[in-house]
């Protein structure tokens, strides 16, 4: 597990413990600092605290420019190309040494008004494992694990049915209802929405990794 300027941390904490006890800085959702010891025999007892890091500059990644940018996805085929053009950027960053950290993408996806976010139309990046990794407009989802039973106002189990279903098809498109950022007093009912997700191949792994998005229906075209 690498985090999001690249260290190791599993590997770190694991040469900190064999050494008898050390210290290890990473980064997940700001700096925090660990220090591992050797427990027993096969177990290393982990601690750590979070450390505001505010003052700390943000740097976003220098991507190129989608075929498709947030703005201009307005139908089924612009958000095909969209969500594929950054499952792209995605997985050559997990593949390539030298390009941007995985965090500055995130900040790239998260820019308003940039080439990935605009208004109603985000991304959203769920790993193999089911942790949520990154989420163009609910960042507190991210480092958990995604609630696969979530259903909308309707019943449709919309986070198995996308998620996994992009994970089993390779692809999936679902219509649901869900919050959208653009419009107040709809937390509740949700508004109706075309999703559309792909899985990534992360190394040899077997878990497959999800990057999606979706557009806002008028109710009228529901």
């Amino acid at each position: 597990m690498e985090d999001e300027r690249g260290t190791r941390v599993v590997e770190e904490l694991l040469a900190a413990a064999a050494e008898g006890g050390g210290f290890v800085e990473y980064y997940d959702d700001g700096l925090k600092t660990a220090y591992a010891v050797p427990f027993r025999r096969q177990f290393v007892l982990v601690g750590g605290y979070s450390q505001d890091v505010s003052n700390v500059q943000v740097r976003i990644a220098d991507l190129p420019r989608p075929a498709v940018t947030a703005s201009e996805v307005v139908d089924r085929e612009t958000l095909i190309t969209f969500v594929e053009e950054a499952a792209r950027i995605y997985q050559e960053a997990l593949r390539f040494e030298g390009g941007p950290p995985l965090v500055e993408i995130k900040n790239a996806f998260r820019v308003e008004g940039g080439d990935w976010k605009a208004g109603s139309i985000y991304l959203y990046v769920v790993s193999g494992g089911g942790v949520t990794l990154f989420h163009g407009t609910e960042p507190f989802r991210e480092g958990n694990p995604t609630d696969m039973t979530r259903t909308d106002v309707n019943g449709v189990p919309f986070a198995e049915e996308l998620i996994g279903g992009a994970r089993r098809e390779g692809r999936k498109f679902l219509r649901y209802h869900y919050d959208d950022p653009a419009i107040e007093g709809d937390e509740d009912t949700g508004s109706p929405k075309l999703g559309y997700a792909v899985s990534l191949q992360v190394g040899v792994s077997e878990e497959k990794m999800v990057i999606g998005s979706g557009i806002y229906i008028p109710t009228d075209e529901e």
